[in-house]
């Protein structure tokens, strides 16, 4: 094992959050559930976590402009960092997407965390067609977007509209350490070697695509143990993976995890969903050729109940082991309230048994 595997988390542990932003179709709903995903940052930030991640998702009741919503976030938070988990960069334009992110990181004075992948296949039929299979394009506009914000002249994709030799464009205006602070969200042992051999640092979620072991989180130790294996860069690689853990202080929490881990269980990685949102599989059933990637899947398991008990199975498990942050995913059919709830009672319950100290603690005692 390389000497990255060999020292995981000597450090402290850093801990995250993951909404999806979800929202209802009601009159006002949309407006609602970003205002909520603001305050949801605030308060996060107010108990010491460390870094809040939203996810994207096209054509559906959540959110879809991440880098809109944690530019606004950056203005109503000090510390927090702010990361998308992930953006579908197969999608993107990356020049524009470069002005964007670059933009965002300097109005949140060098806070963004960009966790970039491919996405679903098939939205193509939307945003327009690939020059290249894929994951080959993922890869391409991936180095496209990295050279804009590194600061290399921008390429000319139809040169024969210019009149004589090109002026020199830069992406401006430059968040010079951006770079440094990409994130790839891998599902496969594949793809995590991919993200170590173009040097990002790995994201993983909760869904594992074609899995090496029995156990979700096995599965996760052996993605993570084979990017550490091929990192190759001098510095340390980072990786963070997201948990469903949910401990319950009192019956009414007991009820109401009991029935989300109930209709996860039951509609899998599409369930529950807010009022209003796609049926599973809408947008992939109109296709001619239907896109679906998630064929033969792990979803994370769900640790809910007393807090010795999800924190005897976070203790436990297998890729928190070799993590440098955990990211707590939020449902997306709680209530603000009650995902603060939930918030409260990792940073009181299981947390800090792993390794974490609230940001504010840690600062203090710096």
């Amino acid at each position: 094992m390389s000497d990255h595997a060999q020292t995981r988390r000597e450090g402290q542990l850093r801990l995250g959050f993951l909404t999806n932003v979800p929202f209802t179709s009601e009159p006002g709903g949309a407006r609602r559930g970003l205002a909520e995903a603001i305050a949801t940052f605030e308060y996060a930030e107010s108990i010491g976590f460390d870094t809040g991640w939203v996810r994207q998702r096209h054509f559906d009741n959540y959110l879809a402009s991440p880098i809109t919503l944690l530019a606004a976030v950056s203005q109503r938070t000090e510390r927090i960092r702010l990361g998308t988990g992930i953006v579908s960069i197969r999608y993107e334009d990356p020049i524009r997407f470069a002005e964007d992110a670059s933009t965002a990181d300097l109005l949140s004075g060098g806070r963004l965390e960009l966790g970039l992948a491919g996405g679903m296949p098939g939205f193509e039929a939307v945003f327009g067609k690939l020059d290249r299979e894929y994951r080959d394009e993922t890869q391409h506009r991936i180095q496209v977007f990295r050279e804009a914000i590194a600061g290399k002249p921008v390429q000319f994709r139809s040169p024969e509209l210019l009149n004589g030799d090109p002026p020199e464009f830069f992406v401006r205006p430059r968040a010079p350490e951006l770079g440094d602070r990409l994130w790839y969200g891998a599902g496969s042992i594949p793809s995590a070697l991919t993200t170590a051999k173009i040097g990002l640092d790995l994201l993983q979620s909760t869904l594992n695509i074609n899995p090496t072991a029995d156990t979700f989180e096995k599965t996760q130790r052996n993605t993570i143990e084979a990017y550490l294996e091929a990192w190759e860069l001098p510095r340390r690689p980072r990786v963070c993976v997201s948990r469903l853990f949910m401990p319950a202080v009192n019956q009414r929490q007991r009820d109401l995890y009991a029935a989300f881990d109930a209709i996860r269980q039951a509609e899998g990685p599409a369930g529950p969903r807010p009022q209003g949102a796609q049926e599973p599989g809408t947008f992939q059933r109109a296709l001619r050729s239907e896109a679906d990637q998630l064929r033969n899947v792990q979803l994370c398991p769900i640790y809910h109940g007393d807090p010795d008990y999800v924190l005897e199975r976070a203790k436990a498990d297998d890729g928190v082991q070799l993590a440098d942050e955990l990211m707590i995913w939020l449902p997306p059919n709680f209530t603000l309230a009650e995902n603060k709830e939930l918030l409260d009672n990792i940073v009181e319950f299981i947390a800090p048994e792993l390794g974490w100290q609230p940001a504010n603690a840690a600062a203090s005692a710096a």
